[in-house]
């Protein structure tokens, strides 16, 4: 579970952020008739006066986009390095990046994803591995538990949690379950047999990924709010998942100093003895 350009410097967005703001105060300093008594800029085809200052900053300004622009590509070329190494066949989700623009516009601009995802597929396919985009529809990767069970989950739902017993990482069970899509005369579709036979071997794995963030997180490092790790209340320092159903977000509470969660599942695909269980 990875964040797109994680070495992304917040300083930098400071800055930005700063400079524009005095962008615009110079602009309406220099251009007072273009504004309406609002705040508002008037409608049509105005005059704009720039300053000096103002043009300072937005040289500035382009320079702080250009080194950023120049540091997320080559923040994500490591990690799609990276990835490429793991195997030959790689498989995504056909998603809108119009959607992902309307809805977290300021973050994928300044992350990159849609250009993540094409470096990655124009790598591999130079490497002559397989890539492989299957729609989101039929597949319901987010909603479906290899049990078979399709549950819709509101998107600040961050965790998988089954009355199965299955729990995980909401972005991680979707990966996981991804391995196991096919494509056949009807189009794409999801072979949760295969999942739910694969998932005893799985579910460590994906214990130890957010085990291991859970500690990155104990060091002092952030993420973001959608990896499900991250607690508004710094005080709470554990979670335990005794009840199938769980809270409504089961992994905003990981946190502190024990940096093991305990999670227990007690259905059928998690009951295996002598190994961690989310």
């Amino acid at each position: 579970l990875l964040e797109f350009a994680s070495g992304l410097k917040e300083k930098k967005k400071k800055e930005i952020r700063r400079t524009q703001r005095q962008m615009d105060r110079q602009r309406r300093t220099a251009n007072p008739d273009n504004y309406n008594p609002d705040g508002t800029a008037k409608k049509g085809k105005r005059a704009w006066n720039s300053s000096k200052s103002y043009l300072k900053n937005r040289d500035a300004l382009a320079e702080f986009k250009r080194r950023e622009a120049v540091q997320r590509k080559t923040e994500n070329n490591r990690t799609v390095n990276k990835i490429l190494k793991m195997g030959n066949v790689f498989k995504l989700e056909k998603t809108s990046k119009r959607s992902w623009q309307r809805n977290w516009g300021k973050s994928v601009g300044r992350r990159g994803p849609g250009g993540f995802e094409t470096t990655l597929a124009s790598k591999a396919e130079r490497a002559g591995s397989k890539v492989v985009y299957f729609p989101t529809g039929p597949t319901k990767l987010s909603r479906t538990c290899v049990c078979g069970r399709v549950e819709e989950k509101p998107l600040e739902k961050r965790w998988h949690i089954c009355e199965c017993g299955v729990v995980a990482q909401r972005d991680l069970f979707s990966a996981f379950l991804a391995r196991f899509v096919e494509e056949n005369n009807n189009g794409f579709r999801l072979d949760t047999s295969k999942a739910l036979r694969a998932w005893k071997g799985a579910e460590p794995l994906l214990f130890e990924a957010v085990s291991s963030l859970v500690s990155q997180r104990a060091s002092g490092r952030s993420f973001p709010p959608g990896f499900g790790i991250l607690s508004k209340d710094p005080r709470r320092q554990s979670l335990s998942l005794s009840n199938p159903e769980g809270p409504a977000d089961a992994g905003d509470a990981v946190t502190g100093q024990n940096v093991s969660p305990v999670c227990e599942s007690p259905g059928k695909a998690a009951s295996f003895a002598g190994t961690p269980r989310l």
